[in-house]
């Protein structure tokens, strides 16, 4: 079946918020890609690939993401937000296939579709420091 790499994303953004809401996680999201509609699709293999390794770097992640936030933590983001965030910082960082303006806008679009309109500028703004400090640091 066909799936843009944009739907699938939004699937993952989908899976990965209801990280907040499940201990055995990693157990379920198998299950839920494929109520998501993920398995047999040409988006399955980026699923599979980015749900897992931000489940394998959820604490570095989460670090990042802690670092470059001003007057907020972590925990007091709404969780569509983080769950947006940590997708983003997983491409940013992790992710080597993944140009990193496209992942920063993609967030945006999520941003845009899940979370109140000053979350979009602030989910700009985090990616943005990031890859800025990224490109420095290169």
């Amino acid at each position: 079946m066909k799936m843009t790499r944009s739907e699938a994303r939004e699937k993952v953004f989908q899976i990965i918020f209801q990280l907040e809401f499940y201990d055995d996680f990693s157990e379920r999201y198998p299950f839920m890609m494929e109520e998501m509609g993920l398995t047999g699709t040409e988006g399955e293999d980026y699923a599979a690939r980015t749900i897992s390794g931000i489940l394998d770097n959820l604490e570095e992640i989460d670090r990042i993401i802690s670092e470059n936030l001003r007057n907020w933590s972590l925990e007091r983001l709404p969780k569509q937000t983080r769950a947006i965030l940590r997708l983003g910082v997983y491409e940013l960082c992790f992710a080597k296939d993944i140009p990193p303006l496209p992942a920063i806008d993609e967030a945006v679009k999520l941003a845009g579709t899940y979370c109140d309109e000053k979350d979009i500028g602030f989910v700009n703004g985090v990616l943005n420091n990031l890859y800025h400090k990224k490109k420095e640091e290169e």
